[in-house]
């Protein structure tokens, strides 16, 4: 597992739900408007961050 964990820059993010439909670990959901991460699911796979379009997921510690 990676010490990284996906975080979302909100206000880049879409609302397109690719990466809520993505996540093998079912880490992303979707509220006010925009995609949340829970930090104690992510695994920092970079699923999210491959698929985002928009580039409002980045990986980091």
């Amino acid at each position: 597992m990676s010490k990284k964990k996906a975080h979302i820059i909100r206000s880049s993010c879409k609302g397109c739900h690719e990466c809520v439909e993505l996540c093998p670990s079912e880490a992303i959901s979707f509220e006010d408007g925009g995609a949340c991460i829970d930090p104690d699911r992510c695994t920092g796979c970079g699923s999210c961050v491959t698929i985002c379009r928009f580039d409002a997921i980045v990986l980091r510690t």
